[in-house]
This record gives C-alpha cells, sequence and structure tokens, in this order.
C-alpha cells in the first residue's frame, strides 16, 4: 500500500510522499500527502492535502503532530488542505488550519433486508415487504433520472484501455465550472487512485456517444460494520451545467440498479457542490451529519487574498480521501 500511495523516493509510483521524523534512528512520527492541483478561475495553484499522520504513542501529547503539519506547510505547495479528521486529529486541524464548511454525506438505500428485519416482528413478511420496496425504488429512479437516450451507451470498466485514456482526457481537458475551487483530475490519476489500489480497486463508469466521452463516474464496493457491502460514489463529473445534468442522471440510475443488483445495502457519496447535493435529495438520499467530514485549508497570503468566500463550491469528492 504504501509502494503505491507514496514515491518514497522513487520517481514514479505514488502521487505523495512519506514524511518521517526520527531520532537516531528511532522512529517518531510520520505523515503522508498527496500532491494536488487547484484551479480557481484564472488562478492555478499547486496543493498537498495531509494524510496517514502517525506519532509513537508514548510521544502523543507533546504537539509532534502540529510540529509535523506546520513544517509541511512551508514546503513548496500554494495551498495545503486536511480533508476529513478523526477524533484524533479534530482539535489539531480547527487549531493549524483555515475551517471551511463541512462536506456533505448523503446515504440512499438500495435494499431493506437489514432494516425490516430489525424493525418488522413478522419475519416471514420481511423478503415479500423488502422485494416490493426495492421495486418501488427502482420504478423511482426510473421516473427521477429518466432513461438513456438510444445513441448513448453506458460502460463500466475495471481496466483502463486507449478509448478510455483518450475520453477521459478529452472530457478532463474542458474549463471548469467558473465558480467552482477545482481539483484537477487526469486519466492517469483515476487509474492510479480508482483502477490500481491495493486496498479494493473500484470501476469507471461512463456516458459515451460513439466515442465521445460525456459524463463519468467513479464507484468502490465497501464493508459496512454490519457485515453487508455498500456502494461508495467517490467522484463524478462536476461541470454539472443544466445540459451535463440530463447526461449525468441515466448514469447514475444505471449505478445505482447496478448497485442494487449487485446486493448492496445502500449508496454513499459525499459532496462540496450544491447542485450535486439537490439531484441527491431529489431521489429520495438522506443527508447524514459527521463531524469530520471537515474541509480546511491553509495558504499563503497573496493565495488567500484570491481564495473564494467560503460558500464556493468545490469540485471535492472522496476520491481525494482515504475512504476510497
Amino acid at each position: 500500500y504504501l509502494t503505491w500511495r507514496y514515491r518514497l523516493g522513487a520517481n514514479s509510483g505514488g502521487q505523495g510522499d512519506l514524511w518521517v521524523l526520527e531520532r537516531q534512528g528511532q522512529l517518531l512520527a510520520v505523515v503522508g500527502t498527496e500532491d494536488l492541483q487547484a484551479q480557481w478561475q484564472n488562478h492555478r495553484w499547486t496543493a498537498r492535502s495531509t494524510m496517514d499522520i502517525m506519532v509513537e504513542p508514548d510521544l502523543g501529547d507533546i504537539g509532534l503532530g502540529a510540529w509535523l503539519n506546520l513544517s509541511l506547510q512551508n514546503k513548496n505547495a500554494d495551498l495545503v488542505l486536511a480533508i476529513g479528521s478523526n477524533p484524533h486529529s479534530f482539535g489539531l486541524v480547527k487549531r493549524l488550519f483555515d475551517e471551511l464548511p463541512n462536506r456533505r454525506s448523503f446515504v440512499y438505500p438500495l435494499r431493506f433486508d437489514h432494516l425490516l428485519a430489525k424493525h418488522m416482528p413478522f419475519k416471514a413478511a420481511i423478503r415479500p415487504v423488502a422485494a416490493l420496496s426495492q421495486w418501488a425504488l427502482k420504478v423511482s429512479r426510473r421516473l427521477l433520472l429518466g432513461s438513456t437516450p438510444n445513441r448513448y451507451r453506458i460502460e463500466a470498466v475495471s481496466h483502463m484501455n486507449p478509448d478510455w485514456r483518450q475520453g477521459l482526457d478529452a472530457l478532463l481537458a474542458h474549463p471548469p465550472h467558473p465558480l467552482h475551487l477545482h481539483l484537477q483530475r487526469t486519466a492517469a490519476y483515476l487509474d492510479w487512485r480508482v483502477l490500481q489500489n491495493p486496498k479494493g480497486a473500484g470501476q469507471l463508469w461512463g456516458l459515451w456517444d460513439g466515442k465521445a466521452l460525456l459524463a463519468y463516474a467513479t464507484t468502490h464496493c465497501q464493508t459496512t460494520a454490519n457485515g453487508c457491502t455498500a456502494l461508495l460514489i467517490s467522484d463524478m463529473s462536476t461541470s454539472l451545467t443544466r445540459e451535463a445534468q440530463a447526461m449525468w442522471r441515466p448514469l447514475l440510475r444505471a449505478i445505482l440498479d447496478d448497485g442494487q443488483s449487485k446486493g448492496h445495502e445502500y449508496a454513499t457519496i459525499t459532496s462540496y457542490n450544491h447542485v450535486l447535493d439537490n439531484e441527491f435529495k431529489r431521489i429520495g438520499a438522506r443527508q447524514r451529519f459527521n463531524e469530520y467530514e471537515t474541509l480546511a485549508y491553509t495558504c499563503s497570503e497573496a493565495v488567500r487574498a484570491l481564495m473564494p468566500t467560503p460558500a464556493t463550491d468545490w469540485t471535492l469528492n472522496d476520491i481525494h480521501t482515504d475512504r476510497a
């Protein structure tokens, strides 16, 4: 996993570096980073996302995590991001970074077996009631998201090929939405991040018109606490103009139908885009509050003067976290 995520001194491999603090050969702490490129209107910035902060337990109270973060904030990046937190890093993020509104998580049910088993006293009725509920969900998706126009086709792949590489690079070369802070993707990045992930490779989904890729999404399968599986929609096309929404909706429907047919209990997505939020709300997805879905940053004064307002949408998804 480390050789996949980090360069470890090599010129190829990962998309970031693993920084190590040691004393006389003793490992005291490590922090990982991922290299990103950010764009806001005509401004382009090198960005770095902090990940995998680990400190020797006996030294956890002397501020090594804070010191490592502060040292990285001065190492050749215009913008340093802290995407998400946990009970151990929550306070550190609040102290060292400028906070933005939290990211927003949505959950959409795909199956009802386990939910009904917990709350329905008549066990013999669970299976037919669950089947009826799932059929009703599928019908509602068809009504709300529409069907795929005949001229288009939807394809899911687990391995990159030349057509997909060319299609992604052409789609991702389009200028981002002028009112979004954009984290850039490339076909090579999606191949590495989604299809080569040793923690569990995902899938690329695309809506095609001949050889032209019109919209894409990425998905991963996760195991839930009760031993079931969930579908994580980890990235998607983010221009979301009115025309793009019309193309993206049948792609979303195909992904959810496939997840339901494969027995996933629910689908989840974490968004930082209000148009996308509304797309999930309109099909009945429920927003789930999580205080650790944080987003924070630090930057130079020159970049700070150009940063958009905190209410600005970002093209930021779970593909930028270790969840995917």
